[in-house]
């Protein structure tokens, strides 16, 4: 069984350098958790960004990506304003 620290879930691995923006997540308001998921293995690295999918009955499901990319599911009790902020305050990708 995991365990969480904060509200950040640690039962899967994190990808190295998505650790800080899982945890600024975790203070976005209305989010109660940070849940990830399954890492796909990828090739070579393209910094970190993140992509908010979809809503689910409990919160967002969000992609992050690094060159490899993580499932991150989150617990929001105020989907409104938890998706105003992550829309806001989310890394896009790299415009090269």
């Amino acid at each position: 069984m995991g365990y969480r620290q904060q509200k950040v879930k640690k039962e899967h691995a994190i990808l190295g350098p998505a650790r800080a923006l899982l945890e600024e997540i975790a203070r976005a308001p209305g989010v109660s958790r940070v849940i990830p998921g399954r890492i796909k293995a990828g090739r070579g690295s393209h910094g970190l960004y993140c992509t908010l999918q979809y809503r689910t009955e409990a919160g967002f499901k969000l992609l992050l990506h690094t060159g490899s990319t993580q499932e991150v599911f989150v617990v929001s009790d105020q989907p409104e304003e938890t998706e105003a902020w992550l829309r806001e305050h989310l890394p896009g990708p790299r415009q090269d």
